[in-house]
């Protein structure tokens, strides 16, 4: 079930970094052939790049495609790679689980105050603010299926040019 919501949510960051690129080409051509620059591409941009980069960050996971630094754990045996791979998960869902408590109340509160931006378009702000919380939770909710895939004997999804030992 996580692997088609990996999949949706996927599809929909890609297609919101393609509609980023679409409207903010439609933004320059509207300001310097034009003369007349839009009131709503620079909120609309923000909303769609908040919304594709933190609902990437979980389904990054899923494959080992996070950036990570392997300078310590290229050269060690799998069974200590394993281990402080379980440790960055086990950080990066503490991390995340922080995150996801204290982002909770700005969104209630943005979504019971009627909270806006403030800028021309005067959009409500819960949709920049809903992305947080629903992205933290997501991210740990991965680590926890990551954790369990590890310790069952799952190989470790670690991109690294150095071959396991």
């Amino acid at each position: 079930m996580f692997t088609k919501l990996d999949r949706w949510v996927a599809y929909c960051a890609t297609w919101a970094f393609f509609a980023l690129g679409v409207i903010l080409v439609i933004e320059v051509v509207a300001r310097y052939f034009f003369n007349s620059p839009t009131i709503w591409v620079e909120e609309v941009a923000r909303l769609l790049f908040v919304w594709s980069v933190f609902s990437g960050a979980a389904f990054l996971f899923r494959d080992g495609d996070h950036i990570s630094v392997t300078i310590l754990t290229d050269n060690l045996d799998h069974p200590k790679r394993k281990v402080f791979y379980l440790l960055s998960l086990l950080f990066v869902m503490f991390s995340a689980s922080v995150t996801l408590y204290a982002s909770v109340p700005l969104a209630v509160s943005s979504l019971s105050s009627g909270k806006t931006t403030g800028s021309m378009l005067d959009m409500p702000s819960w949709p920049f603010d809903l992305a947080l919380p629903i992205a933290m939770f997501l991210v740990v909710v991965r680590t926890i299926i990551e954790l369990g895939k590890c310790l069952s004997g799952g190989d470790l999804p670690l991109k690294s040019d150095t071959p396991e030992h």
